[in-house]
């Protein structure tokens, strides 16, 4: 039976607990059905793979994946390769063209928009999903759909255009797609503003608050309810942050009272919604809507697909919704990529009425770059934005060249690490060299480990003398300690195994205390200078999944965990209510995301792994604003650059069929 090989991978490791107990759960509705064998093995293999691949990112399965009859990603795994030969022979020759068609009679399986009664699994648009993740799938390519179809109220557009010019003063002559950004929004209740690093995302959005209250004040209408969100407390405390500057740029000529109408305090979407940390059923839904006008989410492209329907459901009609980030960053860690999605119709370029539009309100021409625009191409198009020009990199930049290589797949990108001053690699010592004799003692792992190690104390250095210079827990005291803690940050692509975060925040925490530079018995332990990352959301407190602190004691021996606050000023906690935490010397590439640093440090492993992607790596090599380290070997790098992540979703094909006439 197919469900015994399974039980086999899962005791090897290939999949997971869950991913078998699904299956298992589909062989036992079979039971008093008389399916043909091959037939009911096919059901029970696909329940697994859904399952699996649902865990690795993917909202779907698409049949013409498994074309070569590999599963479970079994062909490179040279041990388990005879248990994929017996999953082929049970399928007795069954082409994935032929799934959808002889899995009619299953009972436990949904067919197009038969999404009552509930089943285990859903065929839709040629696609299988797991139930939830296509009724999810579904209803965010409805409301979406609805939403890119509906015009905005739009004031006088002479007038209009006038006060985009104040905001976006011309310098070149080169198209400015901050402008026609903000222009694209105005128009429309649903916009994407996409673009990396150093393209001023948050100002835009700045200057479309701005103009969206500037119309409000010209219809005497009361100002928009402006709700600022992220998908974690870091996040959100930056864009806050980088909100707040934003404003304090703006030129002296514009009205002081619209500035005072544009929030400064985001929040995480958990704690908009309503979502406790025990259960993930949100407070505010279709029933019991959202009370604000406007809601800007912030660093999109962290967001699951779930999440995501759960906040569409939580807005009413017309509430405008803005999403902003990154479309090449990495995805959410569960399934969806629902910002990569809708981020493939700017392929499609913009219609032509809607060039029209922004030439009138924004006096630039797009003629010249809309050569390959789709005539009849899905409303969305019209909503999207991507920013091009990055203003914190020159072309000199290492960053920016090494980040723009890695994005197009570069097999050459390693180059620019001996190229750019901004760039540093710290290639592993795999090889004992020649000019010594101790061959039997030379350990790769640990010589990179050593590597690693050296470096960080050195890193460290600043931070940890500031924390031994800690006086108290006042403004001045507090900041230069998050100062010198800021300047770097370490960043691994994996959380367990080798160089991982939780083998490398032991190891370096180890070494500082060998070192005098800590002192604490247990490392589980809170100690003075260790800095910490929660784990799980905590409303009563106001802390937050992703949320960095710094445990501190000060003179008279009052321990506290200090946060930043996103607001230039700091918050402390008592140890005791700090929710689920581990240290946070190093932290997962994942969770760096929505942040910034000075000096980013990336270790990757001396081999390759499934995590290691072109997405992490670029996400990585963004988080750093002026000077970008790596661990590494060439052959793992160039592996990674030469992987992108590839998460199966059918939200864009949904999105095509609902515009078709």
């Amino acid at each position: 039976m197919m469900l015994t090989i399974l039980q086999q991978l899962q005791q090897a490791g290939a999949i997971s607990r869950l991913d078998y107990q699904f299956a298992a759960l589909i062989a036992e509705k079979q039971q008093p059905y008389a399916y043909p064998q091959p037939i009911a093995d096919l059901a029970v293999l696909l329940a697994a793979l859904s399952s699996y691949h649902s865990q690795n990112g993917s909202t779907c399965l698409s049949p013409t994946d498994f074309e070569h009859g590999d599963f479970f990603d079994l062909a490179m795994q040279t041990e388990l390769r005879p248990l994929l030969q017996q999953i082929q022979q049970h399928l007795n020759g069954i082409a994935p063209n032929q799934w959808q068609y002889l899995l009619q009679e299953q009972q436990h399986i949904a067919f197009g928009e038969q999404f009552e009664p509930a089943r285990p699994l859903l065929w839709l648009n040629g696609l299988l999903y797991l139930y939830r993740n296509g009724v999810d799938e579904q209803q965010v390519a409805q409301q979406l759909s609805q939403r890119s179809s509906q015009r905005a109220a739009l004031f006088e557009l002479p007038r209009l255009a006038a006060f985009l010019a104040q905001l976006f003063p011309a310098t070149d002559s080169q198209i400015d797609w901050q402008k026609i950004a903000v222009a694209t929004a105005l128009r429309h209740n649903f916009s994407v503003i996409s673009g990396g690093p150093g393209t001023g995302k948050t100002r835009t959005v700045c200057n479309l608050l701005l103009t969206l209250q500037w119309q409000q004040q010209q219809w005497q209408a009361e100002p928009l309810n402006i709700a600022l969100v992220a998908p974690t407390g870091k996040a959100a405390a930056r864009l806050s942050e980088s909100i707040g500057n934003s404003l304090a740029q703006l030129p002296s000529t514009i009205d002081h009272r619209l500035k005072q109408q544009i929030p400064l305090q985001a929040q995480t979407l958990h704690r908009l919604l309503g979502i406790q940390s025990e259960r993930r059923q949100a407070r505010y839904h279709q029933a019991n809507p959202l009370p604000f006008d406007l809601l800007l989410l912030d660093e999109a492209s962290m967001i699951d697909l779930n999440l995501f329907t759960q906040l569409l459901n939580a807005l009413s009609p017309h509430t405008r919704l803005i999403l902003l980030g990154d479309k090449d960053q990495l995805a959410s860690v569960e399934s969806g990529a629902v910002m990569a999605q809708l981020c493939q119709f700017l392929a499609q370029g913009y219609s032509r009425q809607h060039c029209a539009y922004l030439e009138q309100v924004t006096g630039q021409n797009l003629d010249t770059i809309q050569h390959e625009s789709v005539e009849h191409g899905h409303p969305i198009r019209d909503c999207l934005c991507f920013l091009r020009k990055s203003y914190r990199f020159d072309q000199n930049s290492g960053i920016k060249v090494l980040a723009e290589s890695v994005n197009l797949g570069r097999f050459d990108s390693w180059q620019w690490f001996a190229q750019k001053s901004d760039l540093t690699c710290y290639p592993y010592p795999l090889e004992q060299p020649a000019n010594t004799v101790e061959n039997r003692t030379f350990n790769p792992t640990l010589n990179a480990l050593e590597l690693i190690l050296k470096h960080a104390v050195n890193w460290y250095a600043d931070y940890l003398q500031a924390v031994h210079q800690f006086d108290d827990f006042s403004h001045e005291s507090l900041k230069t300690v998050f100062t010198a803690f800021n300047k770097v940050r370490l960043l691994s692509g994996l959380r367990s195994g080798e160089f991982g975060v939780e083998q490398l925040n032991m190891a370096l925490s180890e070494r500082l205390r060998q070192k005098g530079l800590l002192n604490f018995r247990q490392r589980h332990e809170g100690y003075h200078g260790k800095p910490i990352m929660v784990l799980q959301n905590d409303n009563a407190v106001a802390l937050y999944n992703g949320d960095i602190g710094l445990f501190l004691t000060d003179k008279q021996g009052n321990s506290r965990v200090c946060f930043e606050d996103g607001k230039g000023g700091f918050r402390d906690v008592s140890p005791s209510r700090v929710p689920p935490h581990e240290a946070a010397f190093v932290m997962t590439v994942h969770k760096s995301q929505g942040s910034e640093f000075a000096h980013t440090v990336l270790i990757l492993p001396l081999t390759a792994s499934p995590v290691l992607s072109r997405e992490l790596l670029y996400t990585a090599i963004t988080r750093a604003k002026t000077h970008f380290s790596l661990f590494a070997t060439q052959r793992v790098w160039q592996s990674a650059v030469q992987k992108p992540i590839l998460r199966r979703s059918g939200l864009y094909g949904l999105l095509n069929l609902m515009s078709r006439p």
